[in-house]
Parts: C-alpha cells; sequence; structure tokens
C-alpha cells in the first residue's frame, strides 16, 4: 500500500514539473498513462490513481476517447469541497455569505485602487440601467453578474478563482432567497448596487463599503425570514 502511495506520487510530481517547465499548458494534452508509466517505471494501475486524484482536483479533464487534458479548473475542487462540507454540517450557508461579506470588501478596495482603469466597472452601468423593468429571474442574474463584474474588476486571478468556486454554491440558495423578495426589497437591492457604482465613479470607498454591508445585511435578514 505505502509503495502504491509512493507511485502515484511519482506521476503527480512527474505532471507538475512538466508545468512548470511549461512542456504542458492549459488545454494540452498530458501524456498517456501507459506513456507515463514506462517514463517512471511504475505500474498503470498508479498511474491511473494519479491521473484520477488530478482529475478530482479539476487540474486535468479527461475526454472520452481523446485522452486527458490540462484543464487548470481549480474552482471546480473549491466548490466541490466546499458543498461536501454543507453535506457534512461543517459548514452552511450563512458562513458561505458571511464569508463572501468579508471578502467582497477586500474585493472592493482592490477594484476600487484600479477604478481609472477598468473596464468591467463601467459594464455595471448597463446593468443597472435594465434592472428596474427586468423581470425577478432578470433581477437574480443582474445581481449576480454584478458581484462578478466587482471581482473581475480587481484583476487578482486567486481572488476570481475564489469567488467563482464559492459562488457555485452560493447561487444555489440565494436564488430561493431572491424569489421571496418583494419588490420593495429588490429595489433595495438595486439601490446597494447603485451606490456601489457611484462610489467608484465619485471617489468615495466609504460609501461602497456601506453599500456592500447594506447589500449583505438584506441577504441575511431575508435568510433568516425563510429559514436557509
Amino acid at each position: 500500500m505505502e509503495e502504491n502511495k509512493k507511485e502515484y506520487e511519482k506521476a503527480i510530481a512527474y505532471i507538475r514539473s512538466l508545468i512548470i517547465k511549461k512542456k504542458i499548458t492549459i488545454g494540452s494534452r498530458i501524456p498517456s498513462e501507459r506513456k507515463i508509466a514506462e517514463t517512471l517505471f511504475i505500474s498503470r494501475n498508479s498511474t491511473r490513481e494519479a491521473l484520477k486524484r488530478l482529475e478530482n482536483m479539476g487540474l486535468i479533464e479527461s475526454q472520452q476517447g481523446r485522452g486527458n487534458y490540462l484543464s487548470g479548473n481549480i474552482a471546480q475542487s473549491f466548490s466541490n469541497a466546499i458543498e461536501m462540507m454543507i453535506i457534512l454540517h461543517q459548514t452552511n450557508a450563512a458562513d458561505i455569505c458571511q464569508f463572501r461579506r468579508g471578502i467582497e470588501k477586500t474585493i472592493y478596495d482592490l477594484a476600487y485602487k484600479k477604478r481609472d482603469e477598468n473596464k468591467y466597472l463601467f459594464k455595471m452601468t448597463e446593468l443597472l440601467d435594465v434592472f428596474p423593468t427586468a423581470d425577478l429571474e432578470m433581477q437574480i442574474k443582474i445581481d449576480e453578474e454584478i458581484h462578478y463584474l466587482l471581482v473581475r474588476a480587481t484583476k487578482n486571478t486567486l481572488l476570481i478563482t475564489m469567488m467563482n468556486s464559492i459562488s457555485a454554491v452560493y447561487r444555489q440558495w440565494i436564488g430561493t432567497v431572491l424569489r421571496h423578495a418583494s419588490p420593495d426589497i429588490m429595489k433595495q437591492l438595486h439601490n446597494a448596487h447603485i451606490a456601489i457604482y457611484k462610489s467608484f465613479v465619485q471617489g468615495n470607498p466609504k460609501q461602497g463599503i456601506q453599500a456592500i454591508d447594506q447589500h449583505y445585511d438584506i441577504i441575511d435578514r431575508m435568510s433568516l425570514t425563510i429559514h436557509i
């Protein structure tokens, strides 16, 4: 058992070295199971175990009949881990919302520092214009897109990956929350979005942070009301 563990770790280390040396990049096909086994003088079972672990991590994608490709979809593995934590009652929607509130303030700070050079912030205006006349389902999508643009505005790959993975879980229940929202509640959320955008334009970061808190205060109250 210990020997088998060392063998699959060799295969993982080998693929890692290929990535470091840029012999394979995202979208590239990685060496076949047989090729890796022959190169490292290890069993194909060990190689298969290594590939399965990397696939579970979101690092590679198996395409039937074509082989394995480097995907770099780490966000998916984060999402899977969070979903498992929820299933095991190690976290819940309230924890996720609290985490998002804190992280989004950091995101806001980074985006604010880059506000003069950032195209994503100005895409918000189109969404803000559409929101008031959109139906509820579209408003829910716009809410998600505005927060997505905010994290994209940071140009920080790690934050983007983290928030995408959390959002994959978050959106599963935030839709339920917002579908119970009255038009007045949706208007309050819209006003928070407007305040976030205006804070960039007017150079008022304090207003932006307050608007983020306002947004999540509304979500928290709604969550308690419908017992999410």
